[in-house]
């Protein structure tokens, strides 16, 4: 049986292409990916890949922004939300064509600053954090985007409000919730799922979600007034827009997720870095 490879590709795209390249495997400490990149920076490398997922773009993302360098995404990861939402194609010989071809777009997106890291997609604090903190690399290998899934359904009895302090842009609220999710994309999970029009990536505004999903009724609802980009109408979630900070707090630490990643507990502070980040588009 043969195995795909996609090193072997990759290698055989770029030689084909007669692209000089280096491979670098990561994750690695951020000082040291850091410094590779500044060095192929001065070396005269002017174009980075990440191969991987959303996790894979927000990290190497990070090391880029206001470098004005553009960065291309082959898409080999369990969420792949930011590489749908530019229409960039998810078979990697067609991912890779589209980077060397030349008949690409590149776009200037916002970036989200939490602590010392930028993100592209989304941040959030409850059920989902939980679900990921609960789903192992091994089933993410095995079952891809059916392993969050699997830990979806059976988080489902354990639904619960939860009280949520917000700041953002000088306002201040008190709301009771299953997830806060902060937002710079569109595309949710599945592809044919997205937040409607006006949730945009490069306007400098980040969009703040309330939802209050506590069974599964109002998921059910929740769900269908996305498809049908009715979710302003919908009682179960409450949307919030900010061009500065978003501040998130809780009685108890609770954990966070930004791009699919697991990234600490709460309290958490937020601020939106306008078209931050060059991305090669479809």
């Amino acid at each position: 049986m043969k195995f795909f490879d996609p090193r072997q590709l990759i290698h055989d795209h770029f030689s084909k292409c007669e692209i000089i390249y280096k491979i670098v495997e990561v994750p690695l400490p951020q000082a040291e990916l850091q410094a590779i990149v500044s060095e192929a920076i001065d070396e005269g490398f002017d174009l980075f890949i990440a191969a991987g997922g959303d996790g894979t773009v927000s990290y190497i993302g990070n090391f880029l922004i206001g470098k004005d360098k553009p960065l291309g995404i082959l898409p080999l990861g369990t969420g792949n939300l930011i590489s749908k939402e530019f229409n960039i194609p998810q078979r990697l010989p067609d991912a890779l064509e589209l980077i060397t071809s030349g008949n690409h777009k590149t776009i200037l997106m916002d970036t989200i600053k939490f602590r010392d890291r930028h993100f592209t997609a989304n941040i959030s604090a409850g059920i989902t954090p939980k679900i990921m903190e609960n789903t192992h690399a091994e089933d993410k290998k095995r079952l891809g985007f059916f392993a969050y899934v699997i830990n979806f359904v059976k988080q489902l009895l354990g639904l619960e409000l939860q009280k949520f302090q917000l700041s953002f842009d000088g306002h201040e609220l008190t709301v009771m919730a299953t997830e806060i999710l902060i937002s710079n994309s569109r595309s949710i999970c599945v592809e044919s799922l997205k937040w409607s029009e006006d949730v945009a990536i490069d306007d400098g505004i980040l969009n703040i979600f309330v939802i209050r999903a506590a069974n599964i009724f109002d998921l059910v609802k929740l769900i269908f007034s996305i498809f049908t980009k009715k979710e302003k109408y919908n009682p179960e979630i409450k949307s919030f827009q900010f061009s500065d900070y978003c501040r998130i707090e809780t009685a108890e630490p609770m954990p966070i997720q930004a791009d699919g990643d697991c990234v600490g507990v709460t309290p958490m502070e937020v601020h939106v870095v306008p078209n931050s980040l060059k991305l090669i588009t479809g």
